[in-house]
């Protein structure tokens, strides 16, 4: 296999192949279809991480036109509002404004849950928690099922508020912090 001068697209198409192809050996499950493609914004704005669980719906709903300028501090002054939509989860709790109820596409019986915060990034990264903890909760994160994709187009900088500058994110060509690997016994 030649790969002098290789695209994304070549890299993505090789290993794309050789998933499927493990897939298939060591599980017995075949994908005919090609790996779905999501930038990392997306992932980031639809489900709060670069990584996807992508075997249940519940993609978030921002809220900044709905929830904002009511007088309620809470949103007023939050940098990011969103919520999941769990269908049928609605024993927990049922007062919802009708314009979320539009905007999450809510039927009777679904439950809307809402986070907030003065950090867009943080918050989502929530969010992204709550939303895997009532997919384990109804069921739906089954370890037999597989959907793959590929998440491209990650931002090379990260802003650090704390510290007030950018720090590498996601750079292939550094290795990672030594605080952050596990020491093995």
């Amino acid at each position: 296999c030649e790969m002098s001068f290789v695209e994304q697209e070549d890299v993505l198409n090789m290993f794309e192949g050789m998933a499927k192809h493990l897939f298939k050996v060591i599980r017995g499950v075949e994908f005919k279809e090609s790996f779905m493609r999501m930038t990392w914004q997306d992932a980031m704005k639809q489900y709060g991480s670069d990584k996807p669980d992508l075997r249940f719906g519940m993609k978030f709903v921002e809220l900044m036109d709905i929830m904002k300028g009511h007088g309620f501090s809470v949103f007023d002054n939050a940098a990011y509002i969103g919520g999941i939509c769990a269908e049928g989860a609605a024993s927990y709790s049922q007062e919802v404004l009708q314009e979320m109820k539009n905007a999450f596409g809510a039927k009777p019986g679904d439950l809307i849950l809402i986070l907030s915060g003065d950090d867009a990034m943080k918050t989502r990264k929530q969010l992204c928690e709550l939303r895997l903890e009532m997919g384990n909760q109804l069921g739906l994160r089954d370890k037999d099922k597989f959907v793959c994709l590929w998440v491209i187009d990650f931002p090379l900088f990260e802003w650090n508020e704390d510290d007030q500058r950018f720090y590498a994110m996601h750079h292939p060509f550094t290795s990672p912090n030594p605080d952050d690997i596990p020491l093995l016994d």
